[in-house]
């Protein structure tokens, strides 16, 4: 081959080289693009969305629409709160929770999600609309709504599968939950409550429901459905499946017992006035 050849061969070469560089740099670049497509096309998904009232994102985001007179297997997740609202999960007819649906299913596809770069990154700040973030303790990513901000570093959150509140570090990254998600893994913990209308419970009541509940698997029937705190919330009335227990009427004496005491220290400083 002549050296006139050789040059020409070489500089095809390059061409080749250089060729195939930039073929490889557009697919990069179009693989960027269609990124930012998707996340353009998230964001855009969650404008829409924050418009929709909080009845539409809860009808969406709940376990199952119970309904009057249906009687379910519930263990509580969380203490009494002070309004008389407490967060339950549902057992099936085996006594089991739905491992089709489970947790760490749940926290695959929200991973999925963050490594694609299709997650929406969303401030730290107290609101109804459901967040995920990854917990470096548990590793696992968990959905949850922000409850309150403590201070720059530290927030509280619920977690909607899990009925718990805990402390979160704000250094954390929190994403906005698709609605898509929300249909196809349907919050795992619903709220419900044993009064009307319970006002604002003492911790003696609080303490009484958290030593008949904790750890019990408990027959719970609908009495009917209301909403609290944003949330629908079934009241139900309580019975420990095992002990055979009425929670729901050794709550109401206690509470009873607790007004006449008050009642009866009522009298008593009267009578020292007179």
């Amino acid at each position: 081959m002549s050296a006139g050849h050789n040059v020409i061969y070489e500089t095809l070469n390059s061409f080749e080289t250089l060729h195939s560089n930039a073929t490889h740099l557009a697919s990069k670049f179009s693989n960027v693009l269609n990124v930012l497509k998707e996340a353009q096309e998230a964001n855009n998904q969650y404008i829409s969305c924050s418009n929709k009232s909080i009845s539409t994102l809860t009808e969406h985001s709940t376990w199952n629409n119970y309904t009057e007179g249906d009687t379910l297997f519930i263990t509580v997740k969380s203490p009494l709160n002070s309004d008389g609202t407490f967060w339950f999960r549902v057992w099936n007819k085996d006594f089991e929770f739905d491992d089709d649906q489970s947790i760490d299913k749940i926290s695959e596809k929200l991973g999925w999600m963050e490594k694609e770069c299709t997650a929406v990154a969303t401030a730290p700040k107290p609101s109804s609309t459901p967040v995920f973030f990854f917990s470096n303790n548990k590793k696992c990513y968990y959905r949850a709504v922000i409850t309150k901000v403590n201070n720059e570093s530290s927030v509280n959150v619920r977690y909607l599968d899990l009925g718990k509140y805990e402390d979160v570090s704000t250094d954390v990254q929190f994403y906005l939950v698709p609605f898509s998600i929300l249909k196809k893994f349907p919050i795992k913990c619903a709220q419900g409550s044993i009064f009307d209308n319970a006002g604002t419970l003492s911790y003696e009541v609080k303490w009484q429901f958290n030593d008949l509940t904790h750890n019990e698997v408990l027959l719970a029937k609908v009495e009917d459905c209301t909403n609290a705190n944003n949330q629908p919330c079934y009241r139900v009335s309580l019975r420990s499946l095992a002990k055979g227990i009425d929670v729901t009427k050794e709550i109401r004496n206690k509470i009873a017992e607790i007004q006449v005491e008050a009642e009866e220290k009522q009298r008593e400083k009267q009578n020292v006035v007179k």
